[in-house]
């Protein structure tokens, strides 16, 4: 007999063996690379993470000054009865939040979490956490918590004292993208979340430090917004440099769970219930912010700015950087009131199959930023790769290998320079 196929069963078998074949092709190719998300970080806060440094430990505090943890770690239980284990701040830190004093945190009421090099070209880094207040404000900004994922962070130890260390080049590293969520209440004039790029006066992104009179100190867990203001000002992203979420987000009630997925050119921040976290998806949506590559020259840039945000600038924002890398997340409690966080977890993308490392000599190379002031970093293709730095006079600069570390130009004077690879890669930079 006969087996009859009608034409829409057939034109479907059609479809479904052309989508199988392009599948299978794609599959076959050396540049198909398929990702899923692994765990980087996973803390729940029931002991001493490996990967943590805690920064309180860096500097003396407190009456008498002692080196101390500010931190604590103690179950904490909401009003709907969800009860986890989390991190919170002591009293005696509370007591000594000041930035200002001799005696204080000095904004070193925070933890920093080291991993290997997470490169950016391709690669999707998810943040999540549990987040319960202890009380909403009206103004001010003193129970905030900031989270910032970091494109370098301090290789040598993390020692006593080094937050005094101000004539060293960041000693605390290099905020990439980061964001700082606010406990304020409703109807207050500032808003309850901004995200931003970088930071501080430099378009490698920095740390701010403290200075006044004969006093001097770091404070790693203040980032100022690009261009060394409060964020929130300048207009909002791209027009300004930070994305500003206006209603309130903190919750002294109930458990939140927030998630931050930085994309290759994408941020994009939820929330949701920690209750709900079973239920699908990462809640609703509370931030995007599109941070283009600006390798691709800059009316990409100024493209996916506008087509995102539903803008028309002519300009990028202030500083504007995309950070090739990031290689660690730092986790700052601003110590005027008390937050509390749980199951703190960093998954980054992973590859069934990769690219071919051959270093090839047709491979481009691009260095960020540039024009630069101080940190100059190449596309992590090329890591390990052996280089050289020349000025403009044919004189060696500097010899070495690229590495996802960066090269550290502050020192040199200003000028045009050309770095070349082993395998005759070219490009020129501008030292400001």
């Amino acid at each position: 007999m006969e087996k009859y196929s009608s034409p829409k069963a057939s034109l479907m078998w059609g479809l479904g063996r052309q989508i199988t074949m392009v599948l299978i092709g794609i599959l076959a190719s050396s540049s198909f690379v398929w990702a899923q998300y692994s765990p980087v970080i996973q803390d729940d806060f029931r002991a001493v993470h490996p990967a943590l440094k805690d920064l309180s430990m860096l500097t003396d505090w407190g009456n008498p000054r002692t080196y101390q943890s500010c931190f604590e770690r103690q179950p904490k239980t909401d009003s709907l009865g969800l009860t986890l284990p989390c991190l919170n701040l002591s009293d005696s830190a509370i007591r000594y939040s000041s930035f200002t004093a001799v005696n204080s945190l000095k904004t070193a009421s925070a933890i920093d979490y080291h991993f290997s090099p997470i490169s950016r070209y391709q690669d999707t880094i998810l943040v999540q956490f549990d987040a319960l207040w202890d009380q909403q404000v009206t103004i001010g900004e003193g129970g905030r918590i900031v989270v910032a994922l970091m494109h370098s962070l301090r290789q040598a130890p993390y020692v006593q004292g080094l937050l005094d260390s101000v004539t060293q080049a960041a000693p605390f590293g290099r905020p990439a993208y980061n964001f700082r969520m606010l406990n304020k209440r409703p109807n207050t004039n500032r808003g309850g979340l901004y995200m931003f790029y970088g930071g501080g006066q430099s378009s490698s992104g920095e740390v701010e430090k403290y200075v006044s009179g004969g006093n001097a100190w770091w404070l790693p867990g203040f980032i100022a917004q690009p261009g060394g203001t409060s964020p929130g000002t300048g207009g909002d992203y791209p027009v300004g440099p930070t994305v500003t979420n206006y209603a309130p987000l903190a919750s002294i009630r109930q458990w939140k769970r927030v998630t931050m997925r930085v994309a290759p050119e994408m941020i994009e921040m939820w929330q949701r219930n920690t209750v709900d976290s079973a239920l699908p998806g990462y809640g609703s949506s509370i931030a995007v912010m599109a941070i283009p590559r600006v390798d691709l020259g800059t009316s990409h840039v100024l493209s996916r700015l506008n087509s995102v945000h539903g803008t028309n600038v002519s300009a990028a924002p202030i500083m504007y950087n995309w950070f090739p890398t990031v290689s660690g997340v730092r986790l700052y409690y601003r110590a005027n009131q008390n937050a509390f966080i749980a199951n703190f977890k960093v998954f980054g993308t992973t590859h069934t199959t990769s690219l071919s490392t051959t270093k090839a000599p047709n491979l481009k190379l691009n260095l960020f930023p540039n024009p630069t002031t101080d940190l100059l970093m190449a596309n992590p293709d090329l890591d390990s790769t052996k280089a050289t730095i020349t000025n403009t006079t044919g004189q060696v600069i500097w010899q070495g290998e690229l590495s996802q570390s960066g090269i550290m130009v502050s020192s040199w004077p200003a000028g045009l320079y050309q770095l070349k690879t082993q395998q005759g890669h070219r490009a020129t930079f501008i030292k400001q």
